[in-house]
């Protein structure tokens, strides 16, 4: 039990320094909180965290989008560093796509449609 206990502490670690790394990466990312290996990030819309909820499950990551902002992480036990390592690259791909992209700029800009004219 006591192996199992350190291994949840030092991956959970792992998962939460590479969080804030992104946090540092992306301005998006509001918040990193948990303990061990149940850990969320904020995003700053919750249109941002529906798209990368999206594109995570698209690739075969289970995530769970809770708070509307908020993208929780609850893997089993036995995760291991590398599949720290795939998500997290996942997730900064998916931060950095076009879709999440077009999710941060305000209301106002994604709902103009050029008109004839303008596009000319």
């Amino acid at each position: 039990m006591n192996k199992l206990l350190d291994h949840v502490g030092e991956v959970g670690g792992y998962f939460r320094a590479q969080l804030e790394w992104l946090k540092a990466k992306h301005s998006c990312i509001r918040e990193v909180r948990g303990m061990g290996l149940m850990l969320a990030v904020e995003l700053d819309s919750s249109d941002t965290a529906k798209a990368v909820a999206s594109i995570l499950l698209k690739k075969r990551i289970l995530i769970n989008r809770t708070h509307e902002t908020v993208l929780r992480f609850l893997p089993p036990y036995i995760i291991q560093e590398k599949h720290v390592d795939e998500v997290i690259r996942a997730l900064d791909s998916a931060l950095t796509s076009d879709a999440t992209k077009r999710q941060r700029l305000p209301a106002v800009i994604r709902a103009h449609k050029p008109t004839l004219k303008e596009s000319q």
